[in-house]
This record gives structure tokens, C-alpha cells and sequence, in this order.
């Protein structure tokens, strides 16, 4: 089982849907606000979603404060995470790298580099979709996927025995529609450059981003 933990109604697997169904991986979505967090079980895997909230909000949201001991807990039992921008800053706190905020939001489509051991994949450099106000350090043992000058750590790989971690700060899993509402949502935000996100030609690349972040964590050759 893929337990997928949002944050946000609208933050769902997304473009994962499809691939996980082609897979015949059954899934299911808890909105960690309102929902029990799951007894995890030998094979069940976790994705952590995005939202509007910070790590260092745990300290007002108990239910924050509560995800992160069960990720703790859920990382010292080997089970492999998959953390996708809030998700992936609750991942690294979890592991024990700082999370703190961009001097500025990276918002929209924005280009990042690939290094050198997911080129192969990925190519030098790709298009992605930014919507975050908070960056995390490189955990001490994992493998940088990509950087820019805005936010260094755009994403990481760590294979710890059979656990597969993997963390990426921008948005595969986002669709246009998704989008347009989460920006209806968040018309009266004055930091929000719609100009950013008007990269239509883009989302076309997202679900075969997504298929190889997925192969990738499911260790599928």
C-alpha cells in the first residue's frame, strides 16, 4: 500500500495517480490534519505531499507535531518515504537536516540544474514547477538529484539497506487545472506572481517527470 499524506485538499497524488495504477499499486489519501496517520505495515510505502504549512509550525499545530514522531518513527522502521515539497522539508527535519526560509519564495515555473549522475534521466537542466518559501540542508548521507541559485537543494536520493528515501522541494505532480486552483485560492496573496506560472508548454513534461521519480523510489529498471 502507497499511503499518500496530504497536507492540503487540493495537494493529492496528482500525475501519480496514473503511474501507480498502471502498476497496480493500490493507494490511498490521508489529509494529516484531520485523519489517523496509518499503522504502517511490512511492504506499505509513504508519500509525503506539499501544503501551506511550515515544519516550524508543529510547535502551534499538534497534529504537525504528531506527523512528524510518526515519521520518525515510520524512518526507524526502514519503510521507504517519498517527500514532494512540504514533504520533503518534514522528511529532512525527520532525518535531522535544518529546514529555514528562502531570503525569497520561489514561485512558478523556474529552471534547476541536474547533477551529473541523473543526467542520464533527467538531461542537464529541466523546466519545474516552484511554489515554496522554505529550503532544506543536504542530509548527511544522501546524493543531490538537482540545484539552483535560489534554493541549492532541489532534491536528494538516499538508499539505506532495503529503505528507499527520496525528496524533491518543486511540483511533478501538479496539473494545469490543479493549479488554476490553487491560485484562485490564493488571489489575495500580493506575493504571488501569476506571470511565473503562465508556462503552459510545461506541463506537458509532468507526468514523465513523474514516472521517473516514481521508477526511480520503486526501484524499477
Amino acid at each position: 500500500m502507497i499511503c499518500a499524506i496530504q497536507h492540503h485538499p487540493l495537494e493529492d497524488l496528482g500525475h501519480f495517480t496514473e503511474r501507480l495504477a498502471v502498476r497496480g499499486l493500490a493507494f490511498q489519501h490521508i489529509l494529516a490534519s484531520s485523519d489517523a496517520l496509518p499503522q504502517l505495515q511490512f511492504g506499505d510505502r509513504v508519500i509525503l505531499l506539499g501544503g501551506s504549512v511550515n515544519v516550524d509550525d508543529a510547535a502551534d499545530l499538534p497534529w504537525l507535531a504528531r506527523e512528524i514522531e510518526w515519521l520518525r518513527r515510520s524512518l526507524s522502521s526502514g519503510y521507504s518515504v517519498f517527500g514532494i515539497c512540504l514533504g520533503a522539508q518534514l522528511l529532512s527535519h525527520a532525518l535531522g537536516a535544518r529546514v529555514s526560509a528562502l531570503p525569497a519564495p520561489e514561485l512558478g515555473w523556474q529552471s534547476i540544474q541536474i547533477l551529473p549522475e541523473w543526467q542520464t534521466v533527467l538531461g542537464r537542466e529541466r523546466t519545474v514547477l516552484q511554489w515554496h518559501g522554505q529550503e532544506f540542508d543536504l542530509p548527511i548521507g544522501a546524493q543531490r538529484i538537482a540545484s539552483n541559485r535560489a534554493c541549492p537543494t532541489q532534491g536528494y536520493h538516499w538508499v539505506r539497506g532495503t529503505q528507499n528515501l527520496l525528496a524533491l522541494q518543486f511540483h511533478p505532480e501538479w496539473s494545469a487545472p490543479v493549479l488554476a486552483q490553487l491560485l484562485a485560492e490564493s488571489a489575495s496573496d500580493r506575493q504571488i506572481a501569476l506571470a511565473n506560472f503562465k508556462a503552459d508548454a510545461h506541463f506537458s513534461e509532468q507526468p514523465a517527470l513523474c514516472e521517473h521519480f516514481l521508477r526511480h523510489w520503486l526501484r524499477v529498471e
